[in-house]
């Protein structure tokens, strides 16, 4: 700032202020929502702040003025942000003496930002990676300890085969050891010392299959069915059997049937076949188990009053390795649910109705329920491969 002065048609400009030489210093601090604004001033004044929109030709004011009365050679004054998309400045000036000019400091709100997700993205990152650590450690040390199967479930074998009896057996022992489920197998239940009740050489293999089977649909328990090669032949031979007391011609009907057994018979052998090649590695039974068909034959009677009823909620079918699936069924059986196992071992788990220790105890049943799903696919996983070393080749 100068000063000019005309005396008598003399001009006089003295100039004595140094350009660098201010009463007063601003600067400010970008906080959250918040900007923060400090005065350094080396006499008392009064000073007045307000945001404001920065554009080319002026600085358009944005809410209210803020006062700030500086006794002390530094002040701090804090101002609002309520919306950080508009990018406000800060207008400062000294109202109190009155100086003309006013001091406009803009943000960089970018940096801001950026550092802001920087963090976040880096402690999500942290967060991840421990949990991830920790639910290995976990999984890897006691995994099926975290789930319990409540409802009860009865297994049948549809096959006398060593492997299917085997995988079976195995089937059940994780049920039951891993998953504390309540299996009823008729090849436990042959002891008269059963641990559930009556087994079947004390009733008899109908009459304890029919029991079983009533006792665990009034218990909402689940029904397997181990299907294979061999249950086509006896479910085959089986409806014949009802079809044949209702059929009034009985020579076209016994030859169409005696067609069908041709063509189911044809597709077993192959399967034999297949199986002797991996026989050295298998354990063979040299004596056929009693309790297995006429148990078999009983649960078909109990499935097709299920199909009437329309009653498709607690059966279920259990194809071992691929052999066998819902396309090899017979049609009037598709209507039921069916899990190849190993892959399909959790979505198994899931129609058994696990429970989780996490959702029982927590509160936040929407977190730890996503987290139940999480660790009950891991949990399946390794059962599956459990499982895998007494499944049939494929």
């Amino acid at each position: 700032m100068c000063v000019r002065r005309i005396l008598q048609g003399s001009l006089n400009i003295s100039c004595p202020f140094e350009a660098n030489m201010s009463s007063w210093m601003v600067h400010f601090d970008l906080r959250r929502q918040t900007i923060l604004v400090y005065i350094n001033s080396s006499v008392p004044a009064r000073f007045s702040a307000q945001l404001c929109k920065l554009s080319q030709t002026t600085c358009a004011s944005i809410g209210d003025i803020e006062f700030l009365n500086t006794t002390q050679n530094i002040a701090m004054l804090q101002l609002p942000v309520l919306s950080v998309e508009q990018r406000p400045c800060v207008q400062v000036w000294q109202s109190e003496p009155a100086l003309h000019g006013k001091r406009i400091l803009c943000p960089e709100y970018s940096r801001g930002r950026y550092g802001i997700h920087a963090v976040a993205v880096l402690v999500c990152g942290i967060i991840v990676i421990t949990l991830g650590i920790f639910f290995y450690h976990m999984l890897k040390k006691d995994t099926a300890g975290w789930f319990n199967i409540q409802r009860p479930v009865l297994l049948v074998c549809s096959s006398e085969d060593s492997v299917h009896i085997s995988t079976v057996c195995a089937l059940a022992s994780i049920l039951q050891g891993d998953l504390g489920a309540t299996v009823h197998l008729a090849l436990w239940g042959q002891s008269t010392h059963s641990q559930y009740g009556m087994g079947v050489t004390d009733v008899g293999p109908l009459p304890w299959l029919y029991g079983q089977w009533d006792s665990v649909i009034k218990a909402h328990g689940n029904v397997l069915i181990i299907w294979s090669l061999d249950a086509v032949i006896a479910y085959e031979k089986w409806l014949s059997e009802k079809e044949c007391v209702k059929s009034s011609n009985q020579k076209d009907f016994i030859s169409h049937r005696s067609h069908k057994m041709e063509e189911t018979a044809t597709l077993i052998g192959k399967y034999r076949l297949k199986k002797e090649e991996h026989a050295a590695q298998r354990t063979v039974v040299t004596e056929p188990c009693t309790v297995i068909a006429p148990v078999f034959q009983a649960a078909l009677t109990c499935l097709m009053s299920a199909l009437q009823a329309n009653n498709l909620q607690q059966v279920a079918f259990v194809c071992l390795n691929g052999h066998n699936s819902r396309k090899d069924m017979p049609k009037s059986l598709r209507a039921f649910p069916c899990y190849c196992l190993p892959r399909q071992f959790s979505e198994l788990m899931q129609e058994l109705g696990v429970k989780s220790r996490l959702s029982e105890k927590s509160r936040f049943h929407c977190w730890t329920g996503l987290l139940s799903k999480v660790l009950c696919f891991w949990v399946g996983q390794q059962l599956a491969r459990r499982l895998q070393t007494v499944l049939p080749p494929k």
